[in-house]
């Protein structure tokens, strides 16, 4: 059973109504151009080898991204199209993760884990990730798939962990007089539900399959990362470090700029002095650099709720997610 919190609803109706009554006009842009195919933009470079430049950034998710009016591909969608489309040019020799992500649910950050190394494998590519201001949870699960990574000196990294979050609305809907009727087949099968307090059975059975995943998540940075014990064990509390802290505990390789990510990536791969850098998008962006939104049309959402709408709309599941300010 999957519930989404009735505060979402309620605040995106305010939210439609407050432009209403201003005049704004509202074009609904479904997935910002997701129907053009992706087209590649060279960004730097004239040689004949090509470094491939993947934005992941934000929730991740298997869902579309919803904005107010709008809605945009989910990074999953994103990243599969683009090493689709990557598959089929030879000439890339190195790829570059750019990663600014809190990570999102679990399956959404194994997808894409997965995704980047069957490709590596199938094309013998060399991949360098690149943490700008967030590589937390399942944002450092996919930047694992990388054979280096390097954080920017400002970046936040780590939150190696896994959450089971649960929206509860009964006291809300006691205030308003409103309350939910459940027929079930079985005592479990509205577990996770909003409408009442968790049983002590529930959450046993809820820390169980947390562990589980958890114990997936350490064993991947262990095999990939080759850390210390010692360090596994601090890096298992799930609290975040700066890029030093990380560089110390071997959560990432070294500390640098994209530019140098980049560099890391053509040196490592071979590649001649001046290979192409590129980036696919679905339209051209003018004056483009790396630092652009992704994929899809920048300017799809006109209203974008961001992480607040993200937190609001949570549904109940399991997360890799760092989720700054919440409670216990």
């Amino acid at each position: 059973m999957i519930l989404r919190a009735p505060l979402c609803c309620a605040l995106t109706a305010l939210l439609a109504l407050l432009l209403l009554s201003v005049g704004c006009t509202i074009n609904v842009d479904v997935f910002g151009k997701a129907s053009d195919p992706l087209k590649e933009y060279v960004l730097e470079g004239s040689g004949s080898n090509k470094v491939l430049i993947i934005p992941i950034r934000g929730f991740l998710s298997e869902s579309p991204r919803e904005g107010l009016v709008s809605q945009r591909p989910g990074v999953v969608q994103t990243v599969s199209s683009i090493l689709h489309k990557a598959a089929q040019d030879d000439s890339i020799k190195a790829v570059v993760l750019l990663v600014n992500s809190p990570g999102g649910t679990v399956t959404a950050a194994d997808i894409i884990y997965h995704e980047l190394m069957r490709f590596r494998s199938d094309h013998d590519v060399l991949m360098v990730a690149c943490i700008m201001s967030v590589g937390a949870s399942g944002g450092y699960y996919v930047s694992m798939a990388a054979d280096t990574i390097v954080a920017h000196p400002t970046s936040i990294v780590g939150s190696v962990g896994t959450i089971f979050i649960t929206p509860k609305v009964q006291g809300l809907m006691d205030k308003l007089g409103v309350g939910a009727e459940v027929t079930k087949s079985g005592k479990l099968k509205d577990m996770g539900t909003p409408f009442r307090e968790s049983t002590p059975e529930e959450q046993k059975l809820v820390q169980s399959m947390i562990d589980t995943l958890n114990s997936r998540f350490l064993e991947l940075v262990k095999k990939r990362r080759h850390v210390s014990e010692s360090a596994l064990a601090d890096i298992a509390q799930a609290g975040v470090y700066t890029a030093s802290q990380a560089k110390r505990n071997g959560l990432i390789d070294t500390i640098g700029y994209m530019d140098d990510a980049i560099e890391l990536a053509t040196t490592k791969a071979n590649l001649d002095d001046d290979p192409k850098v590129i980036i696919y998008r679905r339209n051209k962006i003018h004056d483009d650099t790396y630092f652009n939104p992704s994929s899809s049309n920048a300017n799809a959402s006109l209203i974008d709720l961001g992480t607040i709408g993200t937190a609001i709309g949570l549904e109940t599941g399991l997360y890799h997610l760092w989720m700054p300010g919440s409670r216990p």
